[in-house]
Formats: C-alpha cells, structure tokens, sequence
C-alpha cells in the first residue's frame, strides 16, 4: 500500500477538524471542505470524558479547551426527591495527573480553539463546498467538487454527519438513521453554586443531566 501524503475531509466539525489536526501533526497534507458557507457551530455544549480529554492533548488542544471550559472529576447521581444514589468525586485521569478527568465546554469555543489549531498547522479548509462525486481507485480517489474543481487524493474522511452524503457515495444509498424513541432538550443556564461535577437527576420516565460548561 502506498504512503498517504494527501487527503480529503469532508465536514468541519469536531470530528473532521480533529482528523485534520492529527493528520497534520503526522505531516500529511490536508483539504477540508465544509458545506455550511458559514461554517457555525450548532449546539450548546459538550461533554469530554476521559479519553475525550486525552485526545485532545494529544492534539495540542486541551490547555485552552479548559481555559474556556469547565473541568471536573466525579459525578453525583440523585433521584426525583434529591436523595443521593451515588457520589464521587474522582475518575480516569487519562490525560495526566495534573488534568481533571472530565469537562463541559461549549460548542461554540471548543469548534473556535479546533478551527485556530488546524489553520496553525497549514490545513487548507474552505467553506461553502462541498463533494459531488467520488471515483473509487486501487490506490486513490478522484473528487468532483461542487464548484466544479476535481482533485485526486490518497484518502478521503467522511466526517459529514449523522445523514453523510460520502457514507451515501461509498455504501448502499438506503442505508440511514433510524429514529430510536429517545430525544435529548439542551439549553444553558447559570450554574449553581454546588454543581462543580456532572449531575444525573434520575426521574421516572424521564433524566436531567447538569454539565458545568
């Protein structure tokens, strides 16, 4: 197999910014294309666990992720009257020693800090494009680009999200989400005082979960 000196991600989220980030710190050369023309960050906040946060200092990120969001060890577990069920106050500090164990951070800043990292390191991204096609070769892929542009590249990431049009490209086109039952309401609020972990208010039917960001 042939060395990869220069691929496509599609999509810049998390995901795709991220591969990006690590495929420059390798010294591959790096395209990324992202759809939205405003390339916004949706969402209100994340979660980082354990191995989330040990990523990210591998990428040379963590420092200024935690500058911006909230780190924590341990998680606290009520139910619907407030009764403790479960308290810690420690967890896998894969990160290191020095670093919490968890953290919240919201979206926005931690797309920020992944977007200032990849242009740090020479990814070229671009905003507004996206894939209109793909080749399949024995050892590269031929791109057509929405703007009309066709690049050949090593290897191309599908980081494009829940409904991947590159997943669409390259496997069975029926393949899709299915609608589990399940949903999740996010909004952002001031944090009390003695929420400095993860919080899960277990209810009947129903849970809330409280992040510090």
């Amino acid at each position: 197999m042939q060395p990869v000196r220069k691929i496509l991600i599609v999509g810049g989220g998390i995901a795709g910014l991220s591969a990006a980030i690590a495929a420059r710190l390798g010294g591959v050369e790096v395209d990324l294309v992202e759809a939205d023309s405003a390339w916004a960050a949706v969402g209100v906040g994340l979660t980082l666990q354990p191995s989330a946060l040990r990523a990210l200092a591998g990428l040379g990120v963590l420092d200024p992720i935690l500058e911006q969001g909230f780190g924590y060890s341990g998680a606290r577990v009520v139910d619907a009257e407030g009764r403790i069920l479960a308290d810690t106050t420690d967890g896998p500090r894969l990160a290191g020693p020095s670093y919490p164990s968890a953290a919240g951070v919201p979206r926005p800043a931690l797309a920020s800090i992944l977007k200032a990292r990849a242009a740090e390191l020479g990814a070229s991204a671009r905003a507004g494009v996206t894939i209109s096609g793909l080749t399949l070769g024995g050892q590269a892929v031929d791109v057509r680009f929405t703007d009309g542009e066709r690049i050949r590249y090593d290897l191309v990431v599908g980081a494009d999200g829940i409904y991947s049009s590159v997943r669409r490209m390259v496997f069975d086109f029926t393949l899709a989400p299915e609608f589990t039952g399940q949903g999740v309401w996010r909004f952002t609020t001031p944090r009390p005082a003695e929420v400095e972990r993860a919080w899960l208010c277990r209810g009947g039917r129903s849970s809330a979960g409280l992040i510090p960001l």
